[in-house]
């Protein structure tokens, strides 16, 4: 099922209907408890919902999603002069059951995802949609023009399956991550992972503005040693690696797609200069930007 609830509909609507549910809101004012069914995605467009669950407060800002089940309880409040827009998964555990079953191979299951992790206490974090399967899959969905109607409509079982295999790879993939931190305890290996995804993510959001690795280990809360070491452990390449690919992924495209000036995509990709650029892009592509350019459009 798909609703839409705004500020003129917030208090008519009935029962929620049983089964998985997508709920997008655009809300400027909201303070109440959240009943927490099944396993849920709390995805915000624009804005900041401020969620306190399980005594804990979770400011969730556009482009970030908080994930939480049954064991959690708590409450939403929304307070802005603009609407905040997002959107809500909600799905059945037996669901979650169903895909890890069918996707994880039994006897390996404590290198992949653990056993009960969907409906047992979860790790509660804020997730960077743009590092994820299910962010990416948020994002689609708000793109959808048929999930920007105001209505509700029955959607596809296969969409909610589509959800529920994102959530099952995406932990893999923290799990293994969480693998490769060096570290004696979990919750230490914990916490360095969530500050390199921390600044991961800002990484990818300010990845064309001419910032250096000072201020992305500033946004880990480590040092820049400390940061450069746990983030090679886990990413197999150091940040500035990291980073320059990215610069270089926004160069290929621009170089592709438009007419702007090789001087422009270099300033759009966090030059100060076009021959600091073409040296980089030559050095990592293997080919001058005027090269390349001409070798995709012939």
């Amino acid at each position: 099922m798909y609703i839409y609830v705004d500020q003129r509909t917030l208090h008519t609507r009935g029962p929620v209907p049983e089964g998985p549910l997508l709920g997008r809101s655009s809300l400027n004012a909201l303070e109440s408890r959240v009943p927490f069914r099944g396993f849920g995605v709390k995805y915000v467009e624009r804005g900041i919902e401020r969620y306190t669950v399980n005594g804990r407060e979770f400011p969730v800002r556009a482009g970030e999603y908080l994930l939480v089940n049954t064991r959690c309880s708590g409450s939403i409040v929304i307070d802005s002069k603009q609407d905040v827009e997002g959107l809500c998964v909600e799905l059945p555990l037996r669901m979650m059951d169903e895909v890890v079953a069918v996707h994880m191979d039994p006897g390996a299951l404590d290198g992949g995802c653990r056993p009960g992790y969907f409906s047992g206490d979860l790790d509660l974090q804020i997730q960077a949609g743009a590092l994820t399967r299910v962010g990416a899959l948020m994002r689609s969905l708000l793109g959808d023009p048929l999930n920007r109607a105001i209505t509700s409509r029955p959607l596809p079982i296969e969409l909610y399956f589509r959800i529920a295999e994102g959530l099952v790879e995406d932990h893999r993939k923290h799990v293994r991550d969480l693998q490769k931190v060096v570290a004696v305890r979990m919750s230490t290996r914990m916490e360095i992972l969530r500050r390199v995804e921390r600044a991961r993510a800002e990484m990818h959001d300010r990845s064309t503005e001419p910032l250096n690795m000072v201020h992305f280990a500033r946004a880990a809360a480590m040092s820049e040693y400390h940061f450069s070491r746990a983030f090679r452990s886990i990413h197999g390449g150091s940040p500035y690696q990291y980073l320059l690919e990215l610069r270089m992924q926004k160069a290929k495209t621009l170089l592709r797609d438009t007419d702007l000036l090789i001087s422009e995509v270099a300033l759009a990709c966090g030059y100060a200069d076009v021959h600091g650029f073409s040296k980089s892009f030559n050095r990592v592509i293997g080919a001058t930007p005027s090269k390349f350019r001409g070798s995709r459009r012939n």
